[in-house]
């Protein structure tokens, strides 16, 4: 049984949520299965975003080394 990692463009996708609830295993399981790990919700937010913003320093960390765009416009 497989898990969808993507949303359609501008809908939260599981990894917005991984990081807004700081569950990093959660979130290396979903990147390390395709998910997109700059993807952009319908408010502008990366994953990294949220992450940042909740404090989730094992995501950021996780994010800036899997090479998210951390320049992105939020």
């Amino acid at each position: 049984m497989g898990a969808i990692v993507h949303s359609p463009p501008g809908l939260t996708t599981p990894l917005h949520v991984a990081c807004k609830e700081d569950k990093v295993e959660c979130a290396e399981m979903l990147i390390k299965y395709g998910a997109n790990i700059n993807a952009v919700d319908s408010w502008d937010k990366t994953p990294v975003h949220y992450a940042f913003e909740n404090g989730s320093v094992a995501c950021v960390e996780l994010f800036l080394k899997m090479g998210a765009d951390v320049d992105m416009y939020s």
